[in-house]
């Protein structure tokens, strides 16, 4: 699968089938190689993403490298930014992905669950939220790996 086949799912895909057919949901994990002072600037500059210094300090993570955290401006979402690589995990195993060179990750987990999502679920939100994250990537042409499916521990590589 290529990046833009997996946001065309991530759009496509009845909500209830996020999670199964392509992990959408707490945890999920994208690895990249980049330049973490651009990717923190280019979040803080965003439209979409809200960062939260009073999170950020409250997640004691400063002996593992440098992290931020932002607030998903749909809700539900908070995106852990992170200066070193988080092992990917698929039914309790360490997946690695061979074909990849990451420094650093983003792990989005839920946040502010009373927000009004507007009639959306949070299975879409967080779609919602990765397909943000996966159009930024492909425009700043930034070297990813997106969790493919939940159950079988394939992840699309994006290698502009």
């Amino acid at each position: 699968m290529t990046l833009d086949k997996l946001l065309d799912a991530l759009r496509d895909y009845p909500d209830e089938e996020l999670g199964t057919r392509l992990r959408v949901g707490e945890n999920y994990q994208i690895l990249l190689t980049g330049d973490f002072d651009a990717v923190e600037r280019d979040l803080r500059a965003s439209e979409q993403w809200r960062h939260d210094q009073e999170l950020t300090d409250a997640l004691p993570l400063g002996d593992l490298g440098r992290y931020q955290l932002f607030a998903y401006n749909k809700g539900v979402v908070v995106l852990q930014l992170m200066s070193w690589v988080v092992p990917c995990f698929v039914e309790g195993a360490e997946v690695r992905i061979e074909s990849a060179h990451h420094n650093m990750s983003m792990m989005l987990v839920h946040g502010d669950e009373e927000k009004d999502l507007g009639g959306l679920s949070s299975q879409r939100v967080f779609a919602d939220s990765i397909g943000d994250l996966g159009r930024y990537v492909r425009d700043h042409r930034i070297p990813a790996s997106f969790p493919q499916s939940n159950l079988e521990g394939r992840f699309v590589i994006y290698d502009p």
